[in-house]
């Protein structure tokens, strides 16, 4: 165990639900939602190149294009309270259809309403400079899964998280800047490889996958934080398979 790890362990009363790395644990406990996961990516994908149709339609302050790209957001939203609400769940077992939905609307107003004022401010930060709207986005990383874990202050929730795991934060928010870096790039190649439809489709779908990856990875860490720890029954302890949870 390194002395980052050491120092991690003792300022934590839970213990942590993820191995050597936040990542590689990740990719395992992954297949505990996989199912729940590939059917939103496919449902969100599907919508979302369909809000592109007619091909060619370009932004701008017009009424359908308006309409289009608030439903494409709600459908966003929709897609990543599923995902997030399964990823919070993995560390005890595997996780059902049923359990997301019912994670998911546990606390649907405040995980819509934090999300959107997150998004709101990355975008207006933006507007103004690139480099201030995506510290924003850096500095407020578990606000969404506070608010799906119906924390009563997600934003007070999210910097006590970063404090509790600072180390553990600081590298996994490189390894997610690298992914997000990739994912951009082959976003931009794939508008120029595949129709308006099929690059979307293409895109939605492939970022889908990584994106619940990295989403199972920020939910491990946030679970194996104080205020992120969420109680386990002495039976949930173990999967299915027989392997510790909190491992």
């Amino acid at each position: 165990m390194s002395a980052t790890e050491v120092k991690e362990a003792a300022a934590s009363e839970k213990p942590k639900v993820y191995g050597h790395t936040v990542f590689f644990t990740a990719a395992a406990r992954y297949w505990r939602a996989v199912w729940v996961f590939l059917a939103v990516i496919v449902v969100n994908a599907i919508l979302q190149a369909i809000l592109i149709l007619p091909d060619g339609d370009l932004p701008g302050l017009n009424a359908l294009f308006i309409i289009k790209a608030i439903l494409s957001y709600l459908v966003m939203v929709w897609a990543l309270s599923i995902m997030v609400s399964a990823a919070l769940q993995t560390p005890n077992g595997k996780v059902s259809f049923g359990a997301a939905i019912k994670g998911s609307r546990a606390n649907v107003g405040k995980f819509f309403g934090w999300t959107l004022v997150w998004t709101l401010v990355c975008v207006i930060l933006m507007m103004f400079y690139v480099f201030p709207g995506l510290i924003a986005m850096m500095v407020l990383p578990f606000v969404i899964f506070a608010a799906s874990d119906g924390q009563s202050n997600p934003f007070k929730a999210n910097f006590q998280a970063i404090g509790n795991r600072f180390g553990r934060y600081l590298i996994t928010l490189l390894v997610t800047l690298v992914f997000l870096s990739g994912l951009y790039v082959f976003a931009g190649l794939s508008a120029f490889v595949y129709p308006y439809f099929f690059a979307s489709l293409w895109m939605w779908f492939i970022c889908g996958i990584v994106g619940s990856w990295l989403i199972t990875g920020w939910a491990l860490l946030y679970r194996s934080t104080k205020v992120g720890a969420a109680p386990v029954a002495a039976e949930s302890t173990t999967d299915t398979s027989g392997e510790p949870a909190a491992s």
